[in-house]
C-alpha cells in the first residue's frame, strides 16, 4: 500500500493581493496587529491562509472588520476550504512516483486529511453550502436559506433571526478562488517514500 504525504503552495503577499483583493499594506497591518499569521522572513501564504484573507476582506468591504469576523474566522475557512478542495485541479500528484488509479490514492481523503490536520475536529463536519451569521452571535451552516426563514413563530427564528443576518455562499466564494488561482495547483501529493 502507498503511502503519501501533501505540501501546500505558497503565494507571495503581491500574489495573495492580486488573489483575494488584499492590500499588500491592508496584510501587513493585520500581520502587525494579529488578524493574520506572521511568518519568519519573507511570508508566504497557504490555501488556508488565502481563504481567510479573501472572506475577512469580503466581511471588511461590508463594514464587519477583522476584529469582528475573528470569532468566525475558523469557521469560514473550514467551510471554504471544504469546497475549494473539492476541486480536482487543486491537487498535483506527482505522477512518476505515485499511481493515481490505486484505490488508497483519493483526492477526497487528501481534502478531509488537511482539513483535519490545520482544523482538527471542526473539519470532521462537513459544511453546508450556506454561512449565516445571526445579529445574536451565532452562526449555523445551513443548505437551505428558505428553511431557516420559514415559520417566522419558531423559537429559532425568534432568537437568532431577530436582527440582520449575514450569509456566505461558500460554494461560490470557493469557484471565485478558483477562478483567482487560474488553474495553479494548491496541494502536492507525493509518494512518502
Amino acid at each position: 500500500m502507498q503511502e503519501f504525504r501533501f505540501d501546500l503552495a505558497q503565494f507571495t503577499p503581491s500574489e495573495a493581493e492580486n488573489i483575494t483583493g488584499l492590500a499588500l499594506a491592508t496584510q501587513r497591518d493585520w500581520r502587525r496587529r494579529g488578524f493574520l499569521h506572521k511568518g519568519i522572513g519573507h511570508n508566504r501564504f497557504d490555501l488556508f491562509d488565502l481563504i481567510e484573507m479573501l472572506a475577512r476582506k469580503m466581511l471588511s468591504d461590508r463594514g464587519i472588520g477583522p476584529l469582528a469576523s475573528e470569532s468566525i474566522s475558523d469557521f469560514l475557512v473550514s467551510g471554504i476550504s471544504h469546497r475549494v478542495l473539492d476541486y480536482d485541479s487543486c491537487f498535483k500528484a506527482d505522477s512518476a512516483k505515485l499511481d493515481a488509479d490505486a484505490p488508497e490514492f483519493n483526492f477526497d481523503r487528501f481534502s478531509r486529511l488537511i482539513r483535519v490536520k490545520k482544523f482538527g475536529n471542526i473539519a470532521s463536519v462537513i459544511p453546508a453550502r450556506f454561512f449565516l451569521w445571526f445579529a445574536n452571535g451565532k452562526h449555523q451552516w445551513v443548505k437551505n436559506i428558505a428553511d431557516c426563514f420559514e415559520d417566522s413563530n419558531s423559537s429559532y427564528a425568534l432568537t437568532n433571526v431577530a436582527g440582520p443576518v449575514i450569509i456566505l455562499d461558500q460554494e461560490a466564494i470557493a469557484k471565485h478562488l478558483i477562478k483567482k488561482i487560474s488553474g495553479r495547483p494548491l496541494v502536492f501529493v507525493k509518494s512518502a517514500e
